[in-house]
């Protein structure tokens, strides 16, 4: 007798946690949302931006040989070549334009300065049109002193002037660059062997 109600009550035990899981999973079911409803744009974005970052971001420019060494012949680089390119190269240092085709007056001082830094260690450039955040990637040989940017991007506040027609300035030259002079403290940006930009370091 003992043993029934004790089985009787295991299984209205049983039934009541039934009641109360179809009770849960109906709620559940009222709740969600329609698999035909439209997934806004602004997830798929952030789905991008996701797979982006993990990858690391846009391809970074390839190392140039002979880079680590310019005196010696020509080799593979090794692993830290941009961090070990030496003092008499244009890596790591910030640079604020002083010239730019395209823009004739006195270029905006600090801090909405054009200016940008060529990253030793990401091979990447950053920095700011005068209007906007700038960032690209480039690709630099020291012994040919050759120098292109890729994949230029800059953001989308509109800005007065003359610091738009700045950016605007900036921008061209950075696309029209094919090789660089680094005297000293300036730094001239070429094209076809004319002069598009000028930048110093402090």
């Amino acid at each position: 007798m003992n043993s029934f109600r004790g089985n009787a009550r295991r299984g209205t035990g049983v039934f009541v946690c039934l009641m109360a899981t179809t009770a849960l999973l109906g709620g559940c079911s009222a709740t969600k949302a329609p698999d035909s409803a439209p997934r806004a744009s602004a997830d798929t974005m952030t789905m991008a931006e996701m797979r982006m970052n993990e990858a690391g971001g846009p391809s970074k420019a390839a190392l140039p040989a002979g880079i680590a060494s310019p005196v010696a012949a020509p080799t593979a680089p090794g692993p830290r070549a941009l961090s070990d390119a030496g003092a008499n190269t244009p890596l790591g240092k910030q640079w604020v334009f002083t010239q730019v085709d395209g823009f004739d007056g006195v270029l905006p001082g600090p801090p909405k300065n054009a200016s940008f830094l060529m990253s030793r260690e990401s091979g990447r450039v950053v920095g700011t049109t005068s209007c906007n955040p700038l960032t690209a990637a480039f690709e630099i040989n020291i012994v040919t002193a050759s120098l292109k940017f890729s994949t230029i991007l800059n953001g989308n506040a509109m800005c007065g002037q003359p610091n738009s027609d700045v950016e605007d300035a900036v921008i061209d030259a950075l696309i029209a660059t094919d090789s660089f002079l680094m005297d000293g403290k300036t730094l001239t940006l070429i094209s076809k062997g004319n002069t598009i930009a000028t930048l110093t370091t402090p």
